[in-house]
């Protein structure tokens, strides 16, 4: 499972993290990437626009994951790049497997109840009351990529060695290879935006990757 933590309570990340951005018009958008490691005090605001004076807050300059991918093979491509408030930004980790019953401090699903109309009480995890939050991004849960139909196009994470998590592209559909294994074709992330933006064809980027060891989010 994966919860997202606000930009504004964390020290400045590596270029290339992922991050998710509040829309002003409710929601948050996906697939987006910090394009420098350090973090900028400006204004929030235009006067001229907002009618008040401007306030002073971190902000960090983003862009697409496309762009990202982009722009570190083509360098001297044109990319779009935009500044946003560390306090709409939020980066995914992954929680330890004892959130689901275990909140910050130690506290766990027992130690808070909610009252329910009619005088009963429910108990809550904490990755309950994170989905609650409508300041936050959605947790992420992982379902099976055998389970979660067409995959072609799709974000799928693998271990590819013990503690090493990966995340790819479907690049085809499951299928069984010449020994009968189920199998999906994925690329890295980068590939997949140069296949569609400059038809980069690399072969040896694909990656049969059986589907058991498959997970969506």
């Amino acid at each position: 499972m994966r919860a997202a933590t606000s930009l504004e309570h964390l020290p400045d990340l590596p270029a290339g993290t992922a991050v998710a951005l509040r829309h002003p018009g409710g929601g948050f958008l996906l697939d987006l990437v910090l394009t420098k490691s350090s973090t900028q005090v400006r204004a929030t605001s235009d006067p001229a626009e907002q009618g008040h004076e401007p306030q002073e807050a971190r902000h960090a300059l983003v862009t697409s994951e496309a762009h990202w991918a982009v722009h570190r093979y083509l360098r001297d491509c044109t990319w779009y790049q935009r500044w946003a408030p560390a306090r709409d930004l939020f980066v995914y980790s992954d929680l330890p497997p004892s959130a689901a019953t275990a909140g910050p401090g130690g506290s766990t699903a027992s130690d808070r109840i909610d009252g329910r109309a009619g005088g009963g009480a429910v108990r809550r995890n904490w990755a309950q009351e994170l989905d609650r939050d409508p300041s936050l991004p959605p947790t992420q849960r992982p379902a099976p990529a055998r389970e979660s139909g067409s995959l072609l196009g799709r974000r799928l994470r693998f271990q590819a060695k013990p503690g090493d998590w990966q995340w790819v592209i479907a690049s085809s559909e499951p299928y069984s290879d010449e020994h009968g294994a189920i199998v999906v074709r994925v690329v890295s992330i980068t590939t997949w935006h140069l296949w569609h933006a400059h038809s980069f064809d690399n072969d040896g980027a694909v990656l049969a990757l059986p589907l058991e060891r498959a997970w969506v989010y």
